[in-house]
């Protein structure tokens, strides 16, 4: 890492804030008093405050992404186990650390993106996005591209697991004004059935489903191959729990994929 410099407002709580430079390199941080214009970094402003810990020494805190659509940065630790994910601040050295993680999540309900420069949210490298149903979304940044790529097969490997062990998963929806149960099955496809009768209303092959349209809400629009009409027709159902569903479905379309895949390993 070359060395970065900053210009930054310092105050020890009693005396008036004063203008300093803040010195980064790999292995240090200092201050000094601005004896030039220090150049900065971006046109984006942020609050930097240094507080000293006893048992640490000197430890720094950013402030000001949020207020500027900058990532505050953490130091965090994620680990796959069995079909979870978890994200720790230290990493596990026990049976009990998997018990206390920060946070812990079903790999069936998460979707990995290693993301494009474009696409980062600030000048650091090598950056993921894990999209969860239930929790948002979690920025990530790695150290080195390898790193990433390393992760990825990992999840895809973890996540194929956890589907074929899964086998199936049932959401309660609503389709043309009746409630109903959409079933994501490994090996029997998409099916949709009456809730109270069970009756079987259609059903299609993971292979015929070509695409799919959401509000962002609930509405979900799927759009199969019709192999009989020799024609594509669109379902459109609606359901309270829509971003657990997605990236269910997304899960179970991988696994059927890299079932299909004759370099992939049996990972029965």
């Amino acid at each position: 890492m070359e060395e970065k410099r900053f210009a930054v407002t310092v105050s020890d709580g009693k005396q008036a804030p004063r203008v300093t430079s803040l010195n980064i390199t790999a292995d240090s941080l200092f201050l000094s008093e601005v004896a030039e214009a220090v150049p900065l970094v971006t046109n984006k402003v942020r609050t930097v405050k240094l507080r000293r810990n006893r048992v640490t020494g000197l430890g720094i805190s950013i402030k000001g992404g949020k207020e500027h659509n900058l990532p505050t940065w953490l130091r965090r630790f994620v680990a796959l186990k069995g079909a979870e994910l978890f994200v720790f601040q230290s990493p596990p050295q026990s049976s009990r650390d998997w018990v206390r993680c920060d946070a812990r999540y079903s790999l069936y309900e998460c979707v990995l993106r290693i993301l494009h420069p474009q696409q980062y949210l600030d000048e650091r490298q090598f950056c993921i996005l894990i999209s969860t149903a239930d929790a948002g979304n979690l920025y990530l940044g790695g150290e080195t591209r390898e790193q990433l790529e390393e992760l990825q097969r990992h999840w895809f490997r973890a996540t194929c697991h956890a589907v074929l062990n899964l086998k199936k998963r049932s959401f309660g929806c609503t389709f043309e004004g009746s409630i109903v149960v959409l079933t994501l099955d490994v090996a029997e496809g998409v099916t949709l059935q009456d809730n109270r009768s069970s009756k079987e209303l259609w059903k299609f092959r993971f292979s015929q489903l070509k695409g799919s349209a959401d509000d962002g809400n609930s509405m979900l629009k799927l759009h199969f191959h019709n192999e009989e009409a020799g024609a594509n027709e669109t379902k459109e159902l609606f359901c309270q729990h829509l971003p657990s569903l997605l990236h269910t479905l997304h899960a179970f379309l991988t696994a059927k994929l890299a079932l299909l895949d004759p370099e992939y390993e049996a990972i029965e």
